[in-house]
This record gives C-alpha cells, sequence and structure tokens, in this order.
C-alpha cells in the first residue's frame, strides 16, 4: 500500500454504458474488481465513481454491485428529442462536468484514469493534461476511439490486458515465503466463511495487507492481485467466482451460494415455485424484505374476514393480480411488503389506503390467489446467503386465470388500435403526398 501511495492519488471516473454495452457487443460483462484493481495500480484511488441512467432497467442491480465495490454510482437520467431519439451526451456531460470540477478542488490528485473508449472525452483529457495530471484510459479494444488512445498518456484494454499473465520469476522471495502467504489468504477466507459470508477479492487484498505488513502481490511477480490469488487458486488452496460482476473467494470445493434456489412449503403443492417472480438485486429487495416474523405479524392483523374482502372490491383484486403477473415476469422474486409498496405506488394506490391494500394482498393469499414459498438469494452489500418468505400467483385458481385473461385482452386491444391508428396516419400521409 505504501508504494501506491509514493504514486499518488488516483481519481476514477466510469462510463458504464459505454463499458458495459461495449462489452455486450463481445457477449461479454463488466468485472468491476477488474477494473478497481487497474485504477489502484496507479496509485491511492480516492474518488471512484460510475455514471449511467440506474433507473434504466437494462442497468438493473449493476449500482448496489459498484456500490459494494466501493465505486459510486452517480445517477445521470436520459434525456429524449421530440421524437423519441435518446440523446447521447447526457453521461458524457455530467461525467466531463465532475472531472474539471475534481481536477481544480482537489490538488494532491495526481492521476485520472476513465473507463471509457468514447471520443468525446478528448475534450476532457485536453483541459486536465494542462494541470499536470496524467491521463489512463481504461477501454475496450473493439470500440475504443483511435483518437481518444493517441491523446492519453496510458491506454489499458480490459479486454486484453486485464488477462491473467504468466508471473515472473520471484525475485527476492522464496517459494516458501509465497506458500506462507497463500496459507494466510486461506485462513483469512475460512475465518470470513465461518460468519456464513462470502469475502470480495477487493476487500481480501485490505485484510491481507493487515495481516502482512508491506505485502505487495508485485514483488513476488504477479501485476495484479487477481493473479496472485488465481496462483493459490490453481493449487487448489482457493477458488475465485465472479457474480454480480465482481470476484468473490471461496475454499476449494465449496458450492457457491450465488444462485438462489426455492424451498417452498405447502402452498407450493398448488402452483409452480417457477411461476415466482425474478428479484434482480438487494437493492430493489431489501425494502420489501423485513424479518420473517414481522411480515407475519402484519399479514395476520392486517388479513380480514374473506367473506367481507371477496364482497368489498374484486377488480381490485384483479389488478393485485395483474401486478404480481407484472413484477413475476421481471424480478426473481416478490415479497408481501414488496407488492403492497409497489401496489400502492400505481393507480391502485389513489382508490386504496395502504393498509386497505395490505388487507387485499392477505385476502388473495388466504384465498388461495397467491401461494407462499422461500427464495434464497445472494446479498451483494454484504456477502451472505439469506431467505426471504416470498408470493407468487396460483395459475389454477380462476381468478388469477380470468385476471390474466382480461389483461391480455386489453393489450391485444390496445395493439390493434395502435396499428389502425398507424394505418390511418399512412393514409392521410399518401393522401396529403
Amino acid at each position: 500500500m505504501q508504494e501506491s501511495n509514493e504514486k499518488g492519488e488516483v481519481a476514477f471516473f466510469i462510463d458504464w454504458e459505454n463499458i458495459k454495452f461495449s462489452l455486450k457487443n463481445r457477449n461479454l460483462t463488466p468485472n468491476i474488481s477488474e477494473l478497481r484493481e487497474e485504477a489502484e495500480s496507479h496509485g491511492r484511488v480516492v474518488i471512484a465513481r460510475a455514471y449511467a441512467d440506474w433507473e434504466n432497467d437494462v442497468h438493473r442491480g449493476d449500482s448496489t454491485k459498484l456500490y459494494t465495490a466501493g465505486i459510486e454510482p452517480v445517477y445521470v437520467p436520459t434525456y429524449y428529442d421530440g421524437v423519441m431519439a435518446r440523446r447521447k451526451n447526457s453521461v458524457d456531460i455530467k461525467l466531463t462536468v465532475d472531472c474539471i470540477e475534481v481536477c481544480h478542488r482537489y490538488a494532491n490528485l495526481t492521476t485520472f484514469v476513465l473507463a471509457s473508449g468514447d471520443a468525446d472525452f478528448i475534450h476532457v483529457i485536453n483541459a486536465l493534461r494542462p494541470y499536470g495530471k496524467k491521463v489512463v484510459v481504461v477501454g475496450v479494444s473493439w470500440s475504443t476511439s483511435s483518437r481518444l488512445a493517441e491523446r492519453v498518456d496510458e491506454l489499458v484494454y480490459i479486454d486484453k490486458d486485464s488477462e491473467p499473465a504468466r508471473p515472473a520469476q520471484p525475485r527476492s522471495l522464496s517459494v516458501a515465503d509465497v506458500r506462507e502467504v497463500f496459507d494466510i489468504l486461506v485462513d483469512i477466507v475460512r475465518e470470513y466463511r465461518q460468519t456464513q459470508r462470502v469475502p470480495l477479492l477487493t476487500w481480501l487484498r485490505v485484510e491481507l495487507n493487515r495481516r502482512v505488513p508491506r505485502f505487495d502481490h508485485r514483488r513476488y511477480g504477479y501485476m495484479r492481485f487477481k493473479q496472485f490469488v488465481q496462483a493459490a487458486a490453481q493449487q487448489g488452496r482457493l477458488q475465485i467466482v465472479t457474480r454480480g460482476l465482481v470476484d468473490w473467494v471461496l475454499l476449494p470445493g465449496e458450492e457457491v451460494p450465488m444462485e438462489s434456489s426455492d424451498t417452498s412449503g405447502e402452498e407450493a403443492a398448488a402452483g409452480s415455485v417457477e411461476e415466482s417472480p425474478v428479484e434482480e438485486t438487494v437493492a430493489d429487495l431489501e425494502p420489501a424484505v423485513p424479518d420473517e416474523e414481522e411480515e407475519e405479524e402484519e399479514e395476520e392483523e392486517s388479513v380480514m374476514p374473506v367473506e367481507a374482502q371477496q364482497a368489498s372490491n374484486p377488480e381490485a383484486l384483479a389488478e393485485i393480480i395483474r401486478l404480481a403477473q407484472k413484477y413475476q415476469k421481471t424480478k426473481r422474486f416478490v415479497t408481501f411488503r414488496y407488492l403492497r409498496d409497489a401496489a400502492c405506488r400505481s393507480d391502485l394506490g389513489s382508490q386504496l389506503e395502504s393498509d386497505q391494500i395490505a388487507d387485499l394482498i392477505g385476502y388473495a393469499i388466504q384465498s388461495g390467489a397467491l401461494l407462499r414459498g422461500y427464495r434464497r438469494y445472494f446479498d451483494y452489500s454484504t456477502g451472505e446467503v439469506k431467505s426471504a418468505r416470498t408470493i407468487y400467483l396460483n395459475l389454477k385458481d380462476e381468478r388469477v386465470r380470468a385476471a390474466l385473461e382480461q389483461a391480455d385482452q386489453a393489450e391485444q386491444k390496445q395493439a390493434e388500435e395502435g396499428e389502425q391508428a398507424e394505418q390511418v396516419e399512412q393514409a392521410v400521409s399518401v393522401e396529403e403526398a
């Protein structure tokens, strides 16, 4: 770490949309751990930010994973012109302004690392260099602008230069020394796993520096810390897994606890757990996942007698069913509170109070329109595997079938009306011509 300090201090800025979509063109995903480690190789990272429209579904969950890796997600809304054509420079402008502001406010910064291949950042580079700042661009080889590449002090291709390289021979340390450090690595991971959590690769580096003063993986011939840990993995001491765009470390032979699995109760016998909604991120999930006892108490207190609830508002029940289907298609799972909060934000929220919506969902569960199950999920913010009590549609229930059929009919009708309107518009255009 002392060597990093001697290199100076670094500001790290990521054009997340540029990096993510460039890699997506080759069916690849960005590895946040490797991006951050690249920035750290140029000095001590004191500012790290990633820019994108985080409300866009394509980035769902990315902001939580970035935050876990110590990178601040900066929200930049996407603007559209009159014909709904996306304006390209919304992220570019915000990132550019922040770079210039940081340059003026923090004279201690010596290096700016920009993760993007966009040629528009040439102007940022030209503005930073007169202030004596070193500028490093981290990009993708097949999409980085050649004009950008020729202006920077250093260019790194994450799809090439971040690949594991064969380590050079250690210069001053014996094999026994390397094995001793590997043993410490294993001890750190084992101790952390005893807490039922999974350590981040980046955290492992910090903890190793704490236990081994003046540790530097480069003294062992490895350019990246990940390569050093990979060497331990090749010896069967550890394993590295990439989940949620970041790297985690486990003991050899351990089952990777990153994939969700269902452990549904008796309710699941009436319907398929595969129908349960898909929840992508813990950021979305946590507000909707209380302790199971608290959730049970809330439902028990809120459920009205079946007869009274059934007679109250069947249309509202149908809307709850349609909302459940909506989130079932887009999220890995849905909890009682998640569905209640979503319903409160919908048009239904203008008709009913929150406790009335909770009563309605409780009735749907009690009467069998919604079923209960359990879902295990991986919390990217803590590295823990947690359980959530879920709800999902009972497709065998007549009310569910009727509500979904009605929704399909309404959607089909809307599509037909849209086609008719388009045909009329085309006919008018032909006549005018």
